[in-house]
């Protein structure tokens, strides 16, 4: 499995991906819910299960993609591994950097297992501004 996520970049790739495809979930819920609201005339219209469905999707391919963090850390480093890191304002010296250790790990697999849990359990549960709902659910993770 490491030679496999070596030979894809996995480290190279993975922590932008974790962060930027729930932000892509949540803006597609809410232009759906806004092309919705517009069609219906009601903002709290849309009472499908569009909006449960798709953020179910986007939590479950990022726990898979995340999996691959258990294999891909080297356990007897010390130093951020999976590191990404560019400048952001460099006339004040000012970069992004992301990186994990091991307990970055376990926080980062406990959040995308128990996410899609929490959509699960409140797929009859929330019945009113679905959208706003899942939307915000995704932008917290």
């Amino acid at each position: 499995m490491q030679s496999f996520l070596a030979s894809v970049g996995y480290n190279d790739w993975i922590l932008l991906v974790l962060l930027g495809l729930p932000l892509f979930g949540a803006v597609l819920l809410w232009v759906h819910g806004a092309l919705v609201a517009r069609h219906d005339g009601d903002p709290s219209a849309g009472n499908s299960a569009v909006p449960r469905r798709v953020t179910l999707l986007v939590l479950l391919a990022e726990f898979v993609v995340s999996a691959g963090l258990w294999w891909s850390l080297d356990s007897a480093s010390s130093d951020w591994q999976a590191r990404f890191s560019t400048d952001w304002i460099p006339q004040w010296g000012i970069r992004f950097d992301l990186g994990i250790d091991g307990i970055a790990l376990m926080m980062i697999l406990l959040t995308t297992f128990l996410m899609p849990l929490a959509v699960l359990g409140s797929w009859t549960g929330i019945r009113r501004k679905q959208h706003s709902y899942y939307a915000l659910l995704l932008i917290l993770t």
